[in-house]
């Protein structure tokens, strides 16, 4: 089964967007409906960014592939692990008590500072009403059995499995928190002082008081703010200096996922309108590179061929009918070629391959699993980066026909073989229109006799 061959175009190229403060505020990323990811053209319905988070694809389209793409190919890993660590923030908090939300109660901004660098409402209805919330929750003998907070709400494991939802903490009723594409823990960015540098991010935006640490879930948000809110952490987010004051401001007041609700959009929308057509367009490729040049530089090839042997048939004394013998040439080289241009190598899709990616290739070496290799959605380093692992060194040392002929495995997910195969049937619907209008001239041209 394959798409329109007439009409299907892969999704086009979206270019990074820029950081700098002329982009649009996050309040403009609410404009966006999620329904308008169904008009990304070249983007089928089983491939589409909700099915993708939500496990539903087989690889090489599952969410661990798309991490992987934004952490070695687009850079921008950070954007998914907060996404996916929001979604599970969400799901926590609205699964606590009346009594414990009442401590962190929804993020409300006043409609006058809509167009400017917001504050919260009025100091969340100013410091003394806070305080009151406060005294009326804790109040003797009307806690409704709230209780503070456990300080420290984290849980890693290096051997755990990722997609795994893990246990909940015994001594607590409320579950450990794993953000399921980041892990906070204490051995992750575990040289970084979180309470330090959250502190002076406070300080920067002029919060005048330091945030109620008796709400839910602050020790895990000061977390966050260190290491994706602030300017210069380690997974910063690429946010305008006007919304970056206007979140900690937010957060300064609240723990409740209404406060980074703005950011969330703002991370959605660049997932779902630029990350996930360029993953899209970038998994169509069975090939790496070397056997993409190789590919069309073989097309190249077996057209020029076809074209010598046409024109040697013609300045031959042989039948015109021989002529057409060129066609068969025209039409392998034509369709390697315009299968490359789009990045695919027709004899990988015939078996229905495609390369494994170059930090996938020595996943089973001893020295590279004790490495640390990007198993999971975290990184074991204070930022996103990969230059330091062995693959790295080992792929670039790696002989150019060594990669052409590289390490294959089979597709499994059936919605990007309909697109291969589509773009497949394309490439042969064009080569065989082109061989036969170069045929046709050929044959029409009077013998030569030449010999």
């Amino acid at each position: 089964m394959v798409y329109n061959i007439l009409s299907y175009r892969r999704p086009s190229r979206v270019d990074s967007i820029s950081s700098s403060e002329s982009r649009p505020s996050l309040a403009s990323s609410l404009a966006h409906s999620r329904t308008d990811a169904k008009k990304i053209a070249g983007i089928p319905s089983a491939l589409s960014f909700d099915k993708i988070i939500s496990g539903g694809t087989c690889p090489p389209m599952t969410c661990r592939d798309f991490m992987k793409y934004l952490i070695y190919i687009e850079h921008c890993a950070e954007n998914l692990q907060f996404f996916l660590w929001y979604k599970d923030y969400v799901e926590r908090f609205e699964k606590l008590s009346e009594n414990e939300k009442a401590l962190s109660p929804e993020f409300v901004k006043l409609a006058k500072d809509q167009n400017a660098a917001p504050k919260t409402v009025q100091k969340f209805q100013s410091e003394n009403s806070m305080h009151g919330l406060f005294s009326s929750a804790f109040k003797s003998g009307n806690t409704g059995g709230l209780s503070p907070p456990s300080p420290t709400r984290t849980h890693h494991s290096s051997g755990s499995d990722p997609f795994r939802t893990p246990p909940a903490t015994p001594s607590s009723d409320m579950p450990s928190v794993v953000p399921f594409a980041v892990s906070i823990g204490e051995s992750t960015l575990k040289n970084i002082d979180h309470h330090e540098i959250a502190a002076k991010a406070f300080d920067n935006v002029d919060v005048k008081w330091q945030p109620f640490t008796v709400q839910p879930f602050r020790e895990e948000i000061t977390r966050i703010i260190a290491i994706y809110l602030t300017e210069g952490s380690p997974r910063e987010l690429n946010l305008s200096s006007r919304d970056r004051i206007s979140v900690i401001k937010a957060l300064a007041q609240t723990t409740h996922p209404s406060a980074l609700k703005g950011v969330r959009s703002h991370i959605e929308n660049t997932l779902r309108f630029q990350s996930h057509p360029n993953f899209i367009r970038w998994s169509i490729c069975n090939g790496n590179t070397p056997r993409i040049w190789f590919a069309r530089g073989l097309g190249v090839f077996t057209t020029l061929a076809g074209m010598i042997i046409a024109i040697a048939v013609t300045l031959s004394s042989l039948g015109r009918g021989w002529r057409a013998l060129a066609a068969i040439a025209w039409v392998i080289g034509i369709a390697t070629y315009f299968a490359a241009h789009k990045g695919m190598c027709v004899v990988l899709h015939g078996m229905h391959h495609y390369h494994v990616r170059p930090w996938e290739l020595w996943n089973d070496d001893t020295d590279y699993e004790k490495s640390g290799p990007k198993e999971s959605f975290e990184t074991s380093s204070s930022k996103n980066s990969y230059e330091d692992e062995p693959w790295v060194e080992k792929y670039e040392k790696r002989f150019i026909i060594r990669k052409i002929f590289d390490r294959e495995a089979w597709v499994q997910e059936p919605a990007l073989r309909q697109i291969q195969d589509t773009i497949a049937v394309q490439a042969f619907c064009i080569a065989i229109i082109s061989s036969s209008v170069l045929s046709a001239i050929f044959i029409a041209v009077p013998s030569g006799n030449l010999f």
